[in-house]
């Protein structure tokens, strides 16, 4: 989707699905220098002519780039709303923006997104992470114990033990209060290995949603994750790719107890 009325270049979109509508936020580059974070809604997504602009909803940050909402739900008992969202001028991490009460531009009384000041993480030295990062598709809540995975996509400097490349790592957010990391990857999902995941080089992951049809056989899950895991497995296909070709993973995510 592109409106001629948002300048230069639309692309990064992340779509999630609340109150009945899907919402896509995307970057728009307006002048070719200053990116911003802007958003669309629509009831029909496979139709572009029906994704109505809501403006842009970081509107009190200079620029901003790849974002990740996290609407509050009965499902989830969130008590606001989340933004995760970084800049690609700057790469200093993914930053917290918030919401109490989500009302969409182009609404009567719209209600912007309070930036936090906070980041929900940054790049590490030495790991698959260290040059960049940025939010992958919107957190997703887990069945098995309530709270979110949430995958970034990554750029790192060469080291000892990474390869100069691009990444997917993942952290899984407390259920309670999303802001706070229960775990980070220590070594990435996905990394470019494929032909075509290679050329051109930068590889993200964009989409995320829930397997259709569940999980795999528990034969299948015991041989990916072991025994111990089988019982509390959620899983989800994922959408990544490069800016010419696009794939689909399988994504299981589990947890033990250690103290049984």
């Amino acid at each position: 989707m592109q409106y001629t009325n948002e300048g230069f270049e639309s692309f990064d979109p992340r779509i999630t699905l609340w109150n009945n509508s899907y919402y896509m936020f995307y970057t728009n580059n307006y002048n070719c220098l200053s990116p911003f974070v802007t958003c669309a809604i629509t009831n029909t997504p496979s139709n572009m002519s029906k994704w109505v602009t809501q403006g842009v909803p970081l509107d009190s940050v200079p620029t901003s780039s790849v974002s990740a909402p996290l609407f509050a739900t009965s499902e989830n008992g969130l008590k606001q709303h989340y933004l995760f969202w970084s800049n690609a001028q700057d790469n200093l991490g993914i930053a917290i923006a918030t919401n109490p009460e989500y009302l969409p531009y182009g609404t009567s009384s719209p209600s912007p997104w309070n930036d936090t000041g906070l980041y929900l993480m940054t790049p590490r030295k030495d790991y698959f992470d260290s040059r960049w990062i940025e939010p992958g598709p919107p957190p997703v809540r887990l069945n098995s114990s309530g709270d979110f995975l949430f995958l970034y996509n990554s750029g790192n400097n060469a080291s000892v033990r990474f390869a100069k490349s691009t990444n997917v790592g993942y952290v899984i957010l407390d259920g309670k209060d999303p802001t706070q990391i229960v775990q980070r990857s220590l070594d990435p999902l996905i990394i470019p290995g494929l032909a075509w995941e290679t050329s051109p080089e930068t590889l993200t992951m964009s989409g995320l949603i829930p397997h259709p049809k569940g999980c795999p056989d528990k034969n299948i899950l015991r041989s990916m994750l072991g025994t111990n895991f089988i019982s509390h497995a959620d899983c989800f296909i994922g959408f990544y790719g490069t800016s010419k070709d696009t794939g689909a993973i399988l994504v299981v995510a589990s947890w033990v107890d250690m103290n049984i």
